[in-house]
């Protein structure tokens, strides 16, 4: 991480490697999780989105949706059905915009868990089964 931080500190803002230094962010979150370190995985991946905000990073952008997908995922974890919610609805409105089927599906699968976890199974079936109808728009969307 600290050569990330040097090789952002030294570059322009515009610059490709701000990609890598947010993905160092997603990377090391990811590792937290895997650690059962939630409240470490939640703070690195907020300051991964602070940075993207200061960086004027496109909203669209693939590297600000692995973070919203990985904070979702985090926030369930840690039963904060709300912000799990939010990040994981701006994980899916993002792989939409960026035609990014698999993730648009995998958000939904996320909201169904959720549902699926505060007992609301209805709704989480709802969830689970929307990719299921996609197949159709999907292949339209990548011709």
């Amino acid at each position: 991480m600290e050569l990330a931080e040097n090789i952002k500190s030294s570059t322009d803002s515009k610059s490709p490697i701000i990609n890598v230094y947010i993905d160092s962010h997603n990377n090391l979150g990811k590792l937290e999780i895997d650690l059962d370190n939630l409240e470490e995985a939640q703070r690195i991946l907020t300051r991964g989105l602070i940075i993207c905000d200061e960086e004027e990073v496109v909203e669209d952008d693939d590297a600000r949706s692995r973070l919203h997908h990985n904070l979702g995922n985090v926030y369930i974890e840690l039963r904060e059905w709300d912000k799990a919610r939010e990040h994981i609805e701006k994980y899916i409105s993002i792989c939409k915009r960026i035609s990014h089927c698999q993730g648009e599906a995998n958000g939904c699968i996320n909201l169904g868990e959720l549902h699926y976890k505060v007992q609301k199974y209805d709704e989480a079936i709802i969830y689970y089964k929307k990719p299921l109808n996609w197949r159709s728009q999907w292949t339209m969307r990548m011709l």
